[in-house]
């Protein structure tokens, strides 16, 4: 049952700790967990961890902000569950520094967020998904989150037309082929329990939706032999098939759009995109981001590559946008920021969740805050 607040009252050093623990669930690219927050017992602050985003796919930022985004997003649910209303002031900027301020005002009697219940469920499913088509009454909902960020959308297709499926199997290669991305990605793959247990944090090898058991020597799949065999020696070829079976067993792609490419809004859609992933998770759905396809394709399109780009990517990930625009069929006004694939999927056992730090790890409470 909701404790109500009382009128004037800001949350206590538990609900503080609770409301944190649930914030943190917010997805981030390769379960980074970039962000660190500070409780005065006014003003809960919430600071970039520069050495945690590190990150080429981070490129200009663009990945901590749509994960501010889900933040902000998993902030205000977990609030109204502890009985308030949570008013964030964002200032998404230079990394290491306070990227966003929230305070609290008693919700009163309403309820809490109907979403609420989902948050600490929500992961990624890189796993064959069962087809399906997302219902309307779905769809419909999402379209009322998405009236709370005038201009931004979620827009869906159904399958996946030809030209976006050779993007964006042409785009997952650049993982195998880019030795400073290969390294950055396997920085937080975590290939034993008992690496799982202690970092509580990365991606586990089970997340990947293969079935393979723990084995001697997973670990070695972060050397630069492992990742010369598979840019070279046509194991890339296989990771390529999986992501064709992964679209052909989807219902289908969304993506979730905004009217510029300003850190705002990808702020916003990091936001959007969190509230559609929840509702699909509760109404059944598997979902998986693209986050080279799309998040960080976008630097291209404005004249930013990341440096040093491999020459023959260059000009796949400037035409990115274009390409997920026209498979949408956007209007010009709208930006394609995020790109997700979704359909029917069994609920994701625990031992495939990732994991997230312990609340002490990324909460400090400052001794003036009162108990």
């Amino acid at each position: 049952m909701l404790e109500l607040a009382t009128p004037g009252a800001s949350p206590s050093r538990a609900q503080v700790a609770r409301l944190v623990a649930a914030t943190n669930t917010a997805p981030s690219a390769d379960n980074c967990q970039p962000f660190r927050f500070a409780w005065d017992g006014e003003a809960l602050t919430i600071f970039h961890d520069e050495d945690r985003a590190r990150n080429i796919l981070d490129h200009r930022g663009r990945a901590s902000q749509i994960t501010l985004g889900g933040v902000a997003a998993a902030l205000s649910i977990a609030a109204s569950a502890e009985g308030f209303t949570a008013r964030l002031d964002l200032t998404p900027g230079l990394p290491g520094t306070a990227w966003a301020t929230a305070r609290f005002e008693p919700l009163g009697e309403a309820a809490p967020h109907e979403l609420h219940g989902w948050l600490e469920r929500r992961c990624t499913d890189r796993r064959l998904y069962q087809g399906g088509s997302v219902p309307a009454s779905v769809r419909s909902a999402i379209e009322g989150d998405a009236a709370g960020d005038p201009g931004c959308h979620v827009r869906f297709v159904e399958g996946c037309p030809p030209a976006l499926r050779d993007y964006l199997l042409r785009g997952d290669g650049y993982v195998w082929h880019h030795d400073r991305v290969y390294r950055d990605i396997m920085r937080w793959f975590r290939f034993t329990q008992r690496e799982i247990d202690a970092t509580r944090d990365g991606a586990p090898w089970r997340s990947l939706g293969l079935d393979i058991p723990e084995l001697p020597g997973l670990g070695f799949a972060r050397s630069r032999l492992v990742q010369t065999l598979l840019d070279r020696g046509g194991l890339s070829r296989i990771w390529r098939y999986r992501l064709q079976t992964q679209l052909d067993s989807s219902a289908g792609l969304f993506c979730v759009t905004a009217p510029s490419g300003s850190p705002i809004d990808f702020v916003r859609a990091g936001r959007l995109g969190l509230f559609a992933w929840l509702r699909l998770n509760g109404a059944g759905f598997g979902v998986q981001p693209y986050i080279v396809q799309s998040l960080f394709a976008h630097a291209f399109a404005e004249g930013d590559p990341a440096p040093g780009t491999l020459p023959e990517f260059v000009e796949l990930f400037r035409g990115g946008p274009a390409t997920i625009a026209r498979a949408f069929g956007l209007a010009a006004n709208e930006r394609p920021l995020w790109l997700f694939r979704v359909g029917l999927s069994p609920a994701m056992p625990a031992l495939l969740r990732t994991k997230r730090l312990p609340v002490e790890k990324v909460l400090s409470i400052l001794d003036s805050a009162p108990p």
